[in-house]
């Protein structure tokens, strides 16, 4: 309980600055209510909107789907599949709302999801220790690999499905994540990047 309370301490401490490190969902909620129980503010009632939003009511995160569906999505459609794969882009991007209008709100929660995939990546095996939070790679192929996942996911997808728009947001802050989270990866973004247009 004493835990508990220290961390609900310290996530309102500079309030949001650690708004993303609460978890589970359900307890973002909770603190969420009970600031707007107290005083009525523009910024937490758009977080909890983003909140509902973003999180079903299994607290299974819907914007993390969209980008692992992405992820999985035939790069080579036929036929027999082109129809279930356009649909499955479409389900994509409306788990990620990216039809919708963006604000610094939904912004943030886009940068959020990012890095959570990344850091999910991170936890395999493959990759090495990390520093202050910025994680080194054992390799270069590691990190071309990272940065071909975050490449087909906001830009060569969409272009196949014919979605790019949607996605131009989305690949800016995928890409600013990568090169802030990966010691270097400016520079593996860019050989990566220079790799592709060979």
């Amino acid at each position: 309980m004493t835990m508990q309370t220290n961390n609900t301490l310290k996530y309102l401490e500079n309030w949001p600055a650690h708004y993303f490190e609460i978890k589970p969902a359900s307890r973002k909620r909770e603190i969420l209510l009970q600031r707007l129980a107290t005083a009525e503010d523009p910024g937490d009632r758009r977080r909890l909107e983003l909140l509902d939003m973003r999180y079903d009511k299994e607290d299974h995160d819907l914007f993390l789907r969209g980008l692992v569906n992405l992820s999985v999505t035939s790069l080579k459609p036929n036929f027999l599949n082109k129809k279930t794969y356009t649909k499955f882009v479409w389900d994509s991007i409306k788990d990620l709302h990216l039809e919708d209008e963006q604000d610094e709100y939904l912004l943030a929660e886009w940068r959020d999801v990012c890095a959570l995939l990344l850091k999910l990546d991170m936890q395999d095996q493959r990759f090495g220790s990390g520093t202050f939070g910025i994680l080194k790679l054992k390799s270069e192929k590691l990190a071309f690999k990272m940065a071909a996942q975050a490449d087909t996911i906001t830009r060569i997808i969409p272009e196949i499905y014919g979605v790019s728009e949607y996605f131009v947001t989305l690949r800016e802050i995928m890409a600013d994540v990568y090169c802030r989270i990966l010691e270097d990866g400016d520079e593996y973004w860019q050989a990566y990047m220079n790799a592709e247009r060979k």
